[in-house]
């Protein structure tokens, strides 16, 4: 998708208003493959008036989601996080913004980046409520991938050489 269809979609999803077509087109935005159009996404949600809370959450998670927009909401919140959490704590709402953080890194799967959370999670004690579900998922995240890679690795080993073989044949 590229700049046009997205802010094509992004002027729909502002002059609708039923809930489940709503849900798709931010889902459809979330599927742009150029990271500087997730990252124009999740600025133009997060300050965007007409856009619920649950909307801006689903928002991050969708991007999150995604091969390309995998580390994008992270970063992006952790860039500005200090004028995000003085907004947040400042209308009362730092639980949506544990929440974005949550749905941001909830499919982290390293351990340098477990423990890049938890020091976040030390320094904003605020947050301290969402600490244990965004590393509990990291953690299942890990070990989830211990336990499967090697299966993972030589399954795609298995069908790359069956696909080198298919490719060598179309050769000849």
């Amino acid at each position: 998708m590229g700049p046009k269809a997205f802010n094509h979609l992004w002027n729909k999803l502002n002059v609708t208003h039923r809930v489940l077509i709503r849900r798709d087109i931010i889902k459809a935005l979330a599927q742009a493959q150029k990271p500087w159009l997730l990252n124009t996404y999740l600025h133009k949600a997060l300050h965007d008036k007409l856009m619920s809370s649950s909307e801006k959450e689903m928002v991050f998670d969708n991007v999150a989601a995604t091969s390309v927009g995998k580390l994008l909401p992270w970063e992006f919140l952790k860039r500005d996080f200090q004028t995000f959490y003085s907004i947040y704590k400042s209308t009362g709402s730092l639980s949506t913004l544990g929440r974005l953080v949550h749905n941001s890194v909830k499919r982290f799967d390293n351990k340098m980046k477990y423990m890049e959370m938890t020091t976040f999670f030390d320094k904003h004690p605020d947050l301290i409520r969402h600490k244990n579900g965004v590393l509990n998922s990291i953690h299942r995240n890990i070990q989830w991938l211990q336990k499967h890679e090697g299966a993972i690795v030589d399954w795609c080993k298995g069908h790359m050489k069956s696909m080198n073989s298919m490719q060598s044949m179309q050769c000849i």
